[in-house]
């Protein structure tokens, strides 16, 4: 028997970044609850505290193989991402040097509807969205999902599909989200060695 804590500890501690990424966010979520809608924690904690608390698990491991690594995956966590795709998607942004995402941003649309975007880099007005498997299972889904992109796109906004075969290659990954912003947008050089650990 373990914690969601516990679990992510060990994952950051014995995983790559981008695999233990999405299971250190399922943990803060499992012990935040976020609500995307208003941005609080109906949890045990908030965020701050949960990854403090995670933090501390870390630092606590003394000198133990993979602690730069965890470190690293515990910063960069975010308890908002709904799906290891979503998380996986911050952590090529991340690695490509990109402004800081926002996941789950809220918008309203000109038909007045709320929309949430999995991983959106405002500045560019770029919305970069996971298309999990079952997502899109019916013709009813992929209509909706359609004219949801449309009032995205009158918006303003521009919309990348990724899918679960994009994410298993994560040089092809990072290189296509850079390749979606103008070369000024990067800094040039990756942003953190650690995320590729």
């Amino acid at each position: 028997m373990t914690t969601p804590l516990r679990t992510a500890m060990d994952c950051a501690f014995d995983l790559p970044v981008r695999e233990s990424l999405p299971v250190v966010d399922a943990a803060l979520r499992a012990v935040c609850r976020p609500d995307r809608f208003n941005r609080r924690c109906y949890g045990e904690m908030e965020i701050d505290a949960a990854r403090e608390r995670l933090m501390r698990m870390v630092e606590g491991q003394g000198r133990r193989h993979g602690k730069r690594r965890a470190r690293v995956a515990v910063e960069r966590a975010d308890p908002f991402a709904e799906s290891p795709g979503e998380s996986v998607l911050r952590w090529a942004v991340d690695v490509a040097g990109l402004p800081e995402p926002v996941t789950q941003r809220r918008w309203i649309g000109d038909d007045t509807r709320e929309y949430f975007l999995d991983v959106a880099l405002d500045s560019a007005m770029i919305d970069l969205e996971f298309d999990g498997y079952g997502k899109l299972a019916t013709s009813a889904d992929v209509r909706a999902e359609k004219q949801r992109e449309m009032v995205l796109r009158r918006g303003g906004w521009t919309v990348h599909r990724f899918e679960w075969r994009e994410l298993a290659d994560p040089e092809r990954l990072v290189r296509r989200v850079e390749s979606l912003f103008p070369p000024e947008s990067t800094r040039g050089v990756r942003r953190c060695r650690g995320l590729w650990l």
